[in-house]
């Protein structure tokens, strides 16, 4: 593959690449040809991506962290720019990275660069997966956004306390999820919590189409398509088929401490955990008036019409290490 096949897209307003973003631009320089352009603002990511349609590149590059990559897939999608979709590699540029590191991107964005262009350009073969989004839809009609991690119920308000109160701590990546979900998991147990407590209890209906929808009070509702989330933990494979991998934890003490034991020493053979439901799932439907959160971003849903989740088609990504 040439250089001028390869299309690299920064988005500086990521808070990754914001730091690394004078490096970023030397390693670009180490690479006469090779076509660059930095986001100034998420809303350019179509034209972008418009203009390396024109350029018929044949592998994208994004730094960035899931929000820019969500972006990116949603306007490959609704804007439909090229004739034949190019091969993604998604670099960690940003404060959250679950696809890139979901994919074997760690370290800073420019030393991925640097191996996904050497390894493109040289002769070396790319490993490559397919893996698909999930097409999320807020209201009938409207245009959908797309991203590879959903997420509804107390675990978002949890979300929003760590980018409030624990990421400007300034700790690692590692560390500021670790210490979140410690204290987020103690502040849920905690029997005497406020009406403002982030971790209270809000109903959410989820229908999987095959009962009848019962509004509960959930701890956790996760729906992804990738195999590892944050701090390297699996996501469930479950029961049933479909590229969607579902689970929820129900928001009660026992529950919650049946399905910790089950994510720190697995389930019981033939067990079923009460409370705890992982599945695969091809659609699914919330009801809920409560944030949810589609790859970092925030969402707040209208509780009369129903958040419809599905899975897309495969794109083809780059992945830097096997799982």
């Amino acid at each position: 593959m040439t250089l001028d096949e390869i299309g690299v897209v920064s988005n500086p307003g990521s808070t990754r690449m914001n730091k690394e973003l004078k490096p970023f631009r030397r390693a670009v320089e180490d690479y006469p040809g090779l076509l660059y352009r930095e986001l100034g603002g998420i809303q350019e990511m179509a034209e972008v991506l418009r203009e390396y349609a024109e350029r018929r590149i044949k592998l994208l590059i994004i730094s960035g962290g899931d929000g820019t990559l969500q972006a990116a897939v949603t306007a490959l999608i609704n804007h439909d720019p090229f004739e034949e979709l190019p091969t993604i590699a998604i670099l960690p540029g940003g404060r959250t990275n679950m696809v890139a590191e979901a994919l074997g991107m760690f370290g800073r964005p420019q030393e991925c660069l640097h191996e996904v262009i050497g390894r493109a350009s040289g002769g070396r073969p790319l490993k490559e997966i397919d893996l698909p989004f999930i097409r999320m839809e807020l209201v009938p009609g409207a245009e959908p956004v797309f991203g590879a991690f959903f997420g509804a119920a107390t675990i978002v308000r949890g979300i929003q306390f760590c980018r409030r109160s624990v990421y400007p701590l300034g700790l690692p990546n590692f560390l500021s999820h670790t210490v979140a979900i410690i204290y987020l998991v103690w502040l849920a147990l905690w029997p005497f919590k406020g009406r403002r407590s982030p971790m209270r209890r809000e109903p959410l209906a989820v229908n999987f189409g095959d009962s009848t929808p019962e509004a509960k009070a959930y701890m956790i509702v996760l729906v992804t398509t990738l195999n590892r989330l944050i701090l390297g933990l699996s996501a469930a494979s479950g029961v049933g088929e479909g590229a969607l991998r579902y689970t929820s934890i129900e928001y009660n003490v026992m529950a919650i401490a049946r399905a910790a034991r089950t994510f720190l020493f697995g389930r019981p053979s033939g067990k079923l955990v009460r409370g705890l439901v992982r599945r695969r799932l091809h659609r699914i439907e919330f009801r809920t008036g409560s944030a949810v959160t589609l790859d970092g971003e925030f969402f707040t849903p209208d509780p009369s019409q129903p958040i419809r989740l599905e899975a897309t088609m495969p794109f083809r990504f780059v992945r830097l290490e096997d799982e």
